[in-house]
């Protein structure tokens, strides 16, 4: 930043000065935040609640492998649900396919007929 020539010399020194207290000011806040950052981290790191570590290291496996299971159940009904629709499908295929022969069947009768 450039400041005109010929500015008293308070001039220079006030605007040295708003740049030092931002500067100082950014400095603070972004040290506070590192604080509260910091302090979550030493919360779990020290485990400063009431429930033991190994209490909460169990509670959080549990959780897990419970999700782990709900998420198999999910899986393994989706795909019994996918099998269905396939059989379903697959019926509905076979049931066409003899109705295309037989309506086959039937117009060769009828041209024969015709004959």
């Amino acid at each position: 930043m450039n400041l005109p020539a010929g500015l008293p010399a308070w001039a220079y020194i006030l605007v040295s000065a708003m740049i030092l207290a931002a500067q100082v000011v950014t400095a603070l806040w972004i040290d506070r935040k590192g604080d509260e950052r910091d302090t979550a981290t030493r919360g779990e790191i020290t485990n400063n609640h009431k429930t033991p570590l190994r209490d909460d290291l169990d509670e959080k496996n549990r959780r897990t492998l419970d999700a782990i299971d709900s998420l198999r159940e999910t899986v393994e009904a989706l795909r019994d649900d996918v099998n269905g629709e396939f059989a379903t499908v697959n019926r509905r295929i076979t049931t066409t396919e003899q109705n295309v022969v037989e309506l086959r069947h039937e117009v060769n009768d009828l041209r024969n007929q015709r004959q």
